[in-house]
Order: structure tokens, then C-alpha cells, then sequence
């Protein structure tokens, strides 16, 4: 489900003023003991707000690991070029997951993207060598690095909606 077109800055203030409508119903059926719902609530508002971020916290607190890698994705997808900031935590999210299940190899992908194209930093590359070293692929992520570090050239094309999945 992508969000629909957002034309300017009023969609955000009315999808905003919305999230916090929707909060209040949520504590509502909370409150009211009408929990099983709350799914529900928050994938139609993913569909009319782009709430991607509340409704991916929300299965990841209840353990719904997998539903949540899904729609952090599919978050992912819609919002990287209108809303960085999202998509950067939805990213963070799905590394998030892949580290809790030791899917080394997806992890060391996500910090790739952030040293090749988000924020090459000795931070960002040391994050690299770490996961690349969990991945059991430390010396060819080495070798690309200080190539990319000497010439610019990225190992590989990046897309930002093509984030690598968590699991």
C-alpha cells in the first residue's frame, strides 16, 4: 500500500493533526479493552498518512517481527524520496531486525548504504568493518571501502528504496 501523492507541506500539518487523532482513538480502544483492533486502525492511517513508523513500532511490540520487517519495507519504498528522515528510521528498523537474527550478511548491507551513500565517517566505516567482520566478509568489504575511500566509486548502484531487507 504506497501512501498517496502528498502535493505540499499542508498534507504533512493535516496527516499530523490526523496521527494525533488516531492516537486517541488508539488509547480509546486501549482503554476499552478492544486491543485486537489496534492493527487494523493503524494499517488503514499507514494507507491515509504514511504512518509507517507508528504502525512498525506497534508489531514490534508485540512481537510481530515479521509483519513489521514488511511494512518497514514497504515504508521504506514510499517515503525515501519525499521524507529522508522516515525512511532513515524505518532503515535503522529493519537493520534493528536483522541484527536480533543474527542475519550478519543483511546487517553489514544496511551499514554498506550508510558509509558508501548516506555518511562515509570513521564512525560509519568502523560500523562497516564490524558488521562485515560478523558477515565473515571483512577483507573484500576492506578492500571496497578504501578503494571507494581513494576514488568515490561505489562498489555497487544504489537506489534508496532498495535497502536491503531484514531477513
Amino acid at each position: 500500500p504506497a501512501r498517496r501523492d502528498a502535493g505540499d507541506d499542508s498534507d504533512f500539518s493535516r496527516d499530523y493533526g490526523r496521527d494525533r487523532l488516531t492516537d486517541w482513538i488508539a488509547r480509546a480502544l486501549e482503554e476499552s479493552g478492544r486491543d485486537d483492533e489496534l492493527q487494523d486502525l493503524y494499517e488503514s492511517e499507514v494507507r491515509a498518512t504514511g504512518s509507517y513508523e507508528r504502525l512498525v513500532r506497534f508489531l514490534l511490540e508485540r512481537g510481530k517481527t515479521d509483519e513489521a520487517g514488511r511494512w518497514a519495507r514497504l515504508g521504506l519504498e514510499a517515503t525515501a524520496g519525499r521524507w529522508p528522515g522516515i525512511a532513515r528510521n524505518l532503515a535503522e528498523t529493519l537493520r534493528e531486525i536483522a541484527v536480533a537474527r543474527k542475519r550478519w550478511d543483511v546487517a553489514a548491507a544496511h551499514a554498506a548504504v550508510d558509509f558508501f551513500d548516506e555518511h562515509p565517517s570513521p564512525s560509519t566505516f568502523d560500523d562497516l568493518m564490524k558488521a562485515a567482520k560478523k558477515a565473515k566478509s571483512e577483507a573484500a568489504v576492506r578492500k571496497a571501502a578504501l578503494r571507494f575511500l581513494e576514488t568515490g566509486e561505489r562498489p555497487y548502484t544504489f537506489h534508496a528504496a532498495s535497502r536491503p531487507a531484514a531477513a
